[in-house]
């Protein structure tokens, strides 16, 4: 399995809240994707925030400028901009990613499992 990208970068809300303590006591995190036809997507991985002011404004420009349903304007959410302090870039390096589907469990086949390293 190749995963074309190596990070993945988040914009979210609140940088400097509740989450923003947890991930400085334990950065390890874990994601889970899933579609009406039972597709999975399983991520674990270290995540870090991204207080570069420059990094800050590429990924709020790639949400403002991805047309929907991927992108958004986040002034909606953040109508004080990119230097908000409540906007937040997480970024998240995966060690390990889990794609499994029903159509998988149902012929038997296990899971496709990409580990870094």
């Amino acid at each position: 399995m190749y995963v074309g990208v190596c990070r993945l970068t988040l914009g979210i809300p609140e940088s400097h809240s509740l989450k923003e303590k947890h991930i400085a006591r334990n950065a390890n995190v874990s994601l889970t994707y899933w579609d009406q036809g039972q597709e999975q997507v399983y991520v674990d991985g270290t995540a870090s925030w991204a207080d570069d002011a420059a990094e800050k404004r590429r990924i709020w420009d790639l949400f403002k400028d991805t047309p929907p349903p991927y992108g958004y304007d986040p002034a909606m959410i953040w109508p004080d901009g990119v230097e908000s302090a409540e906007f937040g870039v997480l970024t998240l390096t995966p060690r390990r990613v889990e794609l499994y589907g029903l159509a998988d469990l149902m012929a038997g086949r296990p899971p496709t499992v990409w580990r870094a390293g």
